[in-house]
């Protein structure tokens, strides 16, 4: 009889919970480029142009969205049309990062992160194939390149340190440059430091680094499936896992001759490396001793965003470009769910009517009363109110041959990593080539790129309070469980 009675009342809240809303061609926010001032702004730094399209984007629509995914129409060279993540405003404190605050620059009071994501031509068709950038690639795929650049709202620029009286150590970061090395960051300046993880940091892969097994021998086996994703301690300084939640953190102290430099990139899915070296072992109480405790603890999980197209005055995109953007738009709301492990959500609807995941609901929507499955109609999108500047850049692939005056750029997803506390930092000449072939643009380190996948993990937004109670119980049960895959 219980089980009579129950699986009905699953199923009625199961059918209440809320849902991603399908992205259409029609949420696309098109920005007409009237005199081409907005490309003219173009640069190795994505403030301008992002900027001016922002604002041209608001000159029409509400102030709706906490994120900005920016695409041109046309190619805007390899050196200007690299991917970047621009956080607008941040006031977190305790990600390694400064406050930052361009709301009058991007004429917006809500607005936290904008990505130039470059030609919508260049990225692939299908969202989970390889983006192409610089002769080798990224290993990443066109929405985990979507990923990158939003995870540097947050993403990477903590060091740590092992209370074992030697101070910070930045070596879990990509090393970018071997120039000033009289600094107190393991030897050198901050600004030697990429904003990427080091290869040797068993990460989670987005924002590089490497998936590492320690094979128990004293080796360790590097790269995987190639199902890239945020870590434990990305999801920390995301805000969406506690310090506690964290637990044991790799970083690996290659030998000589290990063949992964301080700069590489994943290895490519299917690729593994076996590597013999010195396992350093971090927790969460490294992180917070060097930059004290994140603040807030944790943030809401949802996020608003809008997908704007930039095109040439009188060059109306075709409906197939359109398409093809709602088609990012879809898999990257999909993507970010299994990315975070379930814990966050996107909505990448114009109009903000996606409800978000089971694992992370928008807190403005909640169940309407007649019990279909028709969300309320979203309201404000939370998350906390700050900013910052620009973060990082990939270049855009195939747009290999530039105009004149134009130079092939730099793969702006910074940087060589580094070895752990006790390794040894990488001579500043061998550093310095790795690192300069991959590094950002004008000395922002840059961004990179992502990988797709399933969903899971919980969320700190849950239900809204105007849920049923039993639908509040089942949501953290679900969540609870989620969090302990």
């Amino acid at each position: 009889m219980r089980w009579s009675f129950a699986l009905p009342v699953a199923a009625t809240l199961l059918a209440a919970a809320p849902a991603r809303a399908e992205v259409l061609p029609s949420d696309v926010i098109l920005v007409e480029d009237v005199g081409g001032k907005i490309t003219a702004a173009r640069g190795p730094r994505a403030e301008g142009y992002l900027g001016k399209a922002a604002c041209a984007a608001y000159s029409n629509e509400t102030d709706n969205w906490d994120a900005l995914f920016v695409f041109s129409a046309e190619p805007l060279g390899a050196f200007w049309g690299t991917p970047a993540g621009i956080t607008v405003r941040q006031v977190t404190k305790g990600i390694g990062k400064p406050n930052v605050n361009m709301s009058a620059q991007f004429c917006s009071q809500r607005l936290r992160h904008a990505a130039r994501m470059g030609g919508i031509t260049v990225m692939p068709d299908d969202p989970d194939a390889e983006f192409k950038s610089g002769p080798g690639g990224t290993g990443l795929s066109g929405v985990e390149v979507m990923g990158h650049e939003m995870g540097h709202q947050w993403l990477a620029y903590v060091g740590y340190d092992l209370g074992d009286g030697y101070g910070r150590h930045c070596n879990i970061r990509s090393f970018v440059t071997g120039e000033g090395n009289d600094g107190d960051c393991d030897g050198y300046k901050e600004s030697a430091w990429g904003v990427h993880w080091s290869p040797y940091f068993a990460s989670g892969g987005v924002m590089f680094g490497n998936q590492i097994e320690d094979l128990g021998d004293g080796t360790f086996r590097f790269g995987g499936d190639g199902d890239l994703v945020f870590g434990r301690l990305d999801q920390y300084l995301m805000g969406i896992r506690l310090a506690e939640e964290v637990g044991p953190l790799l970083l690996v102290k290659p030998e000589p001759g290990s063949g992964i430099e301080p700069g590489d990139y994943p290895l490519p899915p299917g690729q593994t490396k076996v590597v013999g070296g010195t396992r350093v072992d971090l927790g969460i109480d490294d992180v917070i001793r060097a930059q004290g405790e994140r603040w807030p603890a944790a943030e809401a999980c949802h996020w608003k965003a809008a997908i704007v197209l930039v095109h040439p005055q009188g060059k109306p995109p075709s409906a197939a470009t359109l398409a093809k953007l709602a088609k990012y738009g879809n898999r990257y709301e999909e993507w970010w769910e299994h990315a975070t492990g379930g814990r966050g959500s996107f909505d990448m609807t114009r109009d903000n009517r996606g409800a978000g995941t089971a694992g992370c609901a928008d807190p403005k929507w909640a169940p309407p009363p007649d019990g279909t499955d028709d969300p309320a109609p979203a309201g404000e999108a939370q998350g906390s109110d700050e900013p910052q500047g620009a973060d990082e850049a990939i270049p855009e692939a195939s747009e290999a041959a530039e105009p004149a005056g134009e130079e092939a750029g730099p793969d702006a997803t910074t940087g060589p990593g580094d070895a752990p506390a006790d390794a040894q930092v990488p001579s500043p000449d061998a550093a310095t080539a790795a690192g300069d072939a991959r590094e950002a643009v004008a000395g922002d380190p840059g961004t990179g790129a992502s990988r797709p996948g399933a969903g899971g993990g919980g969320c700190g937004a849950g239900v809204p309070a105007a849920a049923p109670a039993l639908l509040l119980a089942l949501a953290a049960a679900l969540s609870a469980a989620r969090r302990k895959t």
